[in-house]
């Protein structure tokens, strides 16, 4: 049986006619209101990395967390429960 093979996916690429996604990076700082970033650290389809940039551009507006080992859907994942672990407390926050 073939298997998939992802490079990582480029959103400005995917989606060109939403320019917004071409400067995400650029844009990051003008976030409106806080923002939590879960990243899958195992992930084959976002790259991490350039996600890992966004946040640190955003500076105090995004709670950015990485969870080693897991893959994309990090929901899904035999070990959600440190997603929501992450993201159930984010919804109390003031």
């Amino acid at each position: 049986m073939p298997t998939l093979s992802f490079q990582a996916v480029d959103p400005a690429r995917m989606f060109p006619h939403v320019p917004e996604l071409s400067s995400s990076d650029e844009h990051a700082a003008e976030l409106p209101q806080p923002v939590l970033v879960i990243a899958a650290g195992a992930d084959k389809i976002v790259d991490v990395a350039r996600t890992r940039t966004m946040a640190a551009r955003a500076g105090e507006r995004v709670r950015f967390v990485e969870l080693d080992g897991l893959y994309h859907e990090v929901l899904n994942e035999t070990e959600r429960e440190r997603a929501f672990a992450e993201l159930l407390p984010w919804f109390d926050a003031p």
